[in-house]
């Protein structure tokens, strides 16, 4: 799957890199930057920033807007934005997430790698799950 070939997104604006993978994902929604003008490449992600995009990923990949899972009631993201806390939702009703506890998201917790790896992972198989029914 390709969402993007041959470098086809136009640039994304940012100061901060020309690569053609922030570009595509920019073009889909799934990132706005860390400002409008700058990517941030370096910078570490929260858990609630890889909900977001996980979240954005759901319109370009045709993934429905909520899943089946029971949706853990999270008692660290009442102070969130609410589209942060859809994202939580909607990522935790398909699976993607179960949080760092029974009752907590951890939303300020930096993604360490494993859990993005664990994330796409469930994000993928909610995809083959959309497309073998």
């Amino acid at each position: 799957m390709t969402a993007c070939p041959m470098s086809s997104a136009p640039a994304a604006g940012f100061s901060d890199t020309t690569s053609t993978d922030v570009d595509c994902i920019k073009m889909f929604g799934i990132t706005q930057g860390t400002t409008a003008t700058t990517y941030g490449p370096d910078e570490s992600i929260p858990r609630w920033q890889m909900a977001l995009f996980l979240h954005r990923m759901f319109v370009p990949t045709g993934l429905a807007a909520a899943g089946t899972t029971t949706v853990p009631a999270f008692t660290d993201t009442s102070g969130l934005s609410a589209e942060i806390q859809a994202a939580i939702t909607a990522i935790a009703s398909h699976g993607i997430t179960v949080g760092t506890s029974a009752t907590t998201f951890g939303p300020d917790d930096n993604v360490t790698r494993e859990q993005m790896a664990i994330f796409h992972y469930r994000f993928g198989r909610s995809l083959e799950r959309r497309t073998s029914i």
